[in-house]
């Protein structure tokens, strides 16, 4: 008969009584457990045994648990306890009761009603953490957790970092956070500033929104193309909020609005209630952006450059981007040179009929299909073509065709000969 000890869930630091695993990361594992002292259920999260063997990984452990000790805001997962037990550290928080954004999102995305109202919770909250000069640097909806009662907290705080801290808490040449929400400036490896949640909060509603990431594919993939296309805003959702969205995720982060603005916006569009869907609350159709000119992407039919200019930062872009790359393990990430075409005004809803696009002057080699004027002493022009304007290789192809036909008319010749040889020869046995 099995010992009824057996059946008793492991303990940590003789305190917390370990039971289901309800959340995995990158590091670490979460358990549901039983707090003996303080009588109730709380999340306790520990590092993997693999993660702890890295310096690190344990560094930024201890900093999680030191951003949320300075933290104190009912958007936040509170803290309660943070230690180390036989060399496992281990963090203490608050159990929230529900389930996160990303699965609530999926299969059926949320109405505009309700990602407003989850919008400004975590608007407030961000603009209070952004005052005590931290930025979250991973914000994505599975960090975004949805309380039966509705409360709306923001967790995972691994990879958040202070503004005026010099210290770094990643291996060299990595870009902190999570692929699909990175801000452009990430991804380019600029310095971070609270404008770079604001970028992700805009994903992560945008997606509340579709039901579908805003981008979307592989790691490398989708961190690049926030670099050329901004984000698509393809649903059916009212004109006010679909701008403000799109300021939230323009390119250049001077022209995004800070959180309080944000959770403001929002507040006030979560307020009207049934109002919002009614045609006098924002003169409800979805308005397209502001007309901007720009070459068209092949692809998707939304401009191919930044809605602004680099900034005077964004030197050092090819190096990053590079340093990503091998983060990924693909040799790079820079793309040739887009090819400079006539502007041509686009507006940020693609549209499915393509635009009829001019077919440059020159060949499959790239050369101009015209001669450049000023022949030569030996008749040939500057970009090697002959005084009547025809390229070299264009000549060459033409006498390969000459070469082809004669031999076809010298097979001709040939067979007729052989014919009529033969029926000389036989004609006196005809006979």
């Amino acid at each position: 008969m099995r010992d009824t000890l057996d059946l008793e869930p492991p303990m940590l630091a003789g305190r917390y009584a370990l039971g289901d695993v309800i959340g995995k990361g990158g590091m670490g594992l979460v358990y549901r457990a039983w707090d003996t002292v303080g009588q109730c259920d709380v999340a306790v999260k520990v590092l993997h045994q693999l993660a702890m063997e890295d310096e690190v990984n344990r560094a930024r452990f201890a900093s999680e648990a030191e951003t949320l000790a300075g933290l104190d805001h009912p958007g936040l997962v509170a803290l309660y306890d943070a230690s180390t037990h036989d060399d496992q550290p281990y963090i203490a928080m608050e159990l929230i009761e529900g389930e996160t954004l990303s699965r609530r999102c999926r299969p059926d995305p949320m109405s505009p009603h309700e990602v407003s109202g989850v919008g400004a919770s975590l608007g407030e909250t961000l603009d209070y953490v952004h005052s005590r000069r931290i930025v979250h640097r991973d914000l994505k909806p599975s960090n975004v957790l949805l309380s039966n009662d509705g409360a709306v907290k923001l967790g995972d705080f691994g990879v958040a970092r202070a503004l005026d801290s010099s210290e770094r808490l990643t291996g060299t040449g990595l870009t902190m956070g999570t692929a699909g929400y990175l801000s452009p400036e990430q991804v380019r490896g600029e310095e971070i500033r609270e404008s770079s949640d604001i970028y992700s909060l805009g994903l992560v509603l945008i997606e509340a929104l579709s039901g579908r990431p805003a981008f979307d594919g592989e790691p490398v993939a989708v961190a690049v193309a926030r670099l050329h296309n901004p984000p698509r805003i393809d649903m059916d959702i009212p004109a006010g909020l679909a701008g403000l969205l799109t300021a939230m995720t323009d390119n250049d982060p001077a022209q995004r609005p800070d959180a309080g603005e944000v959770a403001g916006r929002l507040r006030e569009f979560h307020d009207l209630g049934d109002e919002a869907s009614g045609a006098t609350a924002t003169e409800l159709v979805n308005l397209p952006a502001p007309i901007r000119t720009g070459p068209e992407s092949p692809d998707i039919g939304v401009p191919a450059h930044p809605r602004h200019r680099q900034s005077p930062h964004s030197a050092p872009a090819s190096s990053a981007l590079e340093a990503l790359a091998a983060d990924f393990g693909v040799s790079t990430l820079l793309d040739p040179p887009p090819a400079q075409s006539a502007p041509t005004p686009v507006g940020r809803h693609a549209s499915t009929s393509r635009r009829r696009r001019s077919i440059p002057r020159t060949d499959p080699y790239g050369l101009p299909r015209r001669a450049v004027s000023g022949a030569t002493a030996s008749g040939a022009t500057a970009s090697g073509a002959t005084a009547s304007g025809e390229l070299p290789h264009r000549r060459e192809l033409r006498g390969r065709r000459r070469r082809t036909g004669r031999t076809m008319l010298g097979l001709a010749v040939l067979t007729v000969v052989v014919v009529v040889s033969v029926l000389v020869i036989a004609k006196p046995f005809g006979g």
